[in-house]
Parts: structure tokens; C-alpha cells; sequence
């Protein structure tokens, strides 16, 4: 399994890249777009999916540029359809230049599963930091992402 973790932004936020190389998917791309579509481009991995483990902006400043470039679908838990559509509630009004509103292309719950390549992730909601926030877990590689 390929798992690179680029920390970005001002927050120093880990974006992970997860799967294989035929479909990886790309989590909480947080800031800067430019590093982590290098960082896929250099590794000749093909994105499928942006999954993102809650709302705020630390980790969504660079969902739009990512999904531009690549085409790929957003994937948030569906407690955080009001979340990601505030950009109060997200704090980009505040953190970034301008406000962002997100619709996630697929909403999920606790327990759904996401295939990407040869692997799949079981998604566990882990409510209390925001009211979607959830842990991404392979039970073929033993890794959680939190």
C-alpha cells in the first residue's frame, strides 16, 4: 500500500495519500495544492477520490484546486453537509482569502466502505472536534488514519 503524508498549511496538517497507484485517494488536503499535486505527479499515482476527515479550513484550503486538477470526487461524512457549506462554521471566512462552501460529491456514515484499488477503508464517524469527524480504517494493512 502506497501511504505518503505531506504536512501543509500554516497548521502543519498531515494530507495523506492512500491506495495504490492505479487509485489512491487523498486525505484532508489541507493547503498547499501545488505540493501535493506535485507529490502525486512525481509518484505516477492516479487520485480517485478526496476524503476528508472533518470540515475546518486547515484541512480543505485545498480541496477545490485538488478536485480541478484531477477531477476527483469529495467524500465527507454526512454529519458535515451543513459544516463544509458554512464558511463560518469551516473558519475560512476567518483563515483564508476567500470563504469556501462545499458539497461533497458522496456523503457517508459510520461503518460505510470506500474502495480504492485493491483496498478498502471502513470509515468510523468519531463525532466531539466536529459533529462529522471521522477516522478512515484498513483492516488488510492495519492502518487507521485520524
Amino acid at each position: 500500500m502506497i501511504l505518503i503524508k505531506e504536512p501543509v498549511g500554516i497548521m502543519g496538517v498531515n494530507c495523506y495519500i492512500l491506495g495504490d497507484k492505479d487509485e489512491a485517494i487523498i486525505i484532508d488536503p489541507g493547503a498547499d495544492a501545488e505540493k501535493i499535486i506535485k507529490t502525486i505527479k512525481d509518484n505516477t499515482i492516479t487520485p480517485k477520490y478526496v476524503l476528508l476527515t472533518h470540515c475546518h479550513f486547515d484541512h480543505i484550503l485545498a480541496v477545490e484546486k485538488i478536485i480541478e486538477c484531477f477531477g476527483v470526487k469529495l467524500i465527507a461524512c454526512q454529519k458535515e453537509k451543513e459544516n463544509l457549506l458554512s464558511s463560518e462554521i469551516n473558519y475560512t471566512i476567518r483563515y483564508s482569502k476567500k470563504p469556501i462552501e462545499l458539497l461533497a460529491d458522496i456523503y457517508v456514515k459510520d461503518g460505510d466502505v470506500i474502495k480504492s484499488g485493491s483496498y478498502e477503508f471502513k470509515l468510523i464517524e468519531t463525532p466531539g472536534h466536529t459533529s462529522g469527524s471521522m477516522c478512515i480504517y484498513c483492516a488488510s494493512e492495519n492502518t487507521l488514519i485520524s
